[in-house]
């Protein structure tokens, strides 16, 4: 069902335009074997209409679109709900070190402590990003590179670790 009454084209002029274009460029020559091939020529059809520049708009068709504003506004108090509701829901429990697995990741949990069980709620499409707990706090990603080093410039730790490497060499030399 059309969005105009019948009979009155007045707010359908974009895409009779488009569609005459279509009919002129395309359809007059175009001879393809499959359905196949039709589809890839009207891809490419396509893609150069949204790329030539026209003369009545003075930019390409995907400038213009992509000029104006979005007419899509979200709906207010629904975005975060909606978007919690296709979350995947993981329970996990904290370890001695304030993190938890997921997925062959580790991530700190803010505020959670040691052998404690949390909610995650998490994406998979999203795998940057978990949120922890009741009030879905956003966990860090551990980097196992730097957290296997962080020790290294600790003056306590990493002085006693290299003394008693010391003391053990010097034990065995007399």
């Amino acid at each position: 069902m059309p969005h105009t009454p019948a009979y009155r084209p007045q707010g359908r002029g974009k895409i009779e335009r488009f569609f005459g274009t279509l009919r002129r460029q395309f359809l007059d020559g175009t001879i393809a074997a499959s359905r196949k091939e039709w589809n890839l020529k009207l891809r490419e059809w396509i893609d150069r209409y949204h790329h030539a520049r026209h003369e009545t708009l003075q930019a390409t068709p995907l400038e213009r679109r992509l000029s104006t504003p979005s007419l899509l506004r979200p709906f207010p108090g629904v975005a975060d709900p909606l978007k919690k509701a296709f979350l995947l829901e993981a329970r996990r429990k904290v370890r001695r070190d304030g993190t938890v697995l997921l997925d062959g990741a580790t991530w700190d949990v803010p505020g959670a402590l040691p052998g404690e069980v949390v909610n995650i709620l998490h994406a998979p499409w999203v795998p940057e990003q978990i949120l922890v707990g009741p009030d879905h706090k956003v966990a860090r990603p551990v980097d196992r590179i730097v957290n296997a080093t962080r020790f290294a410039k600790n003056p306590i730790r990493g002085n006693a670790h290299t003394d008693a490497k010391k003391d053990t060499h010097k034990e065995k030399s007399p």
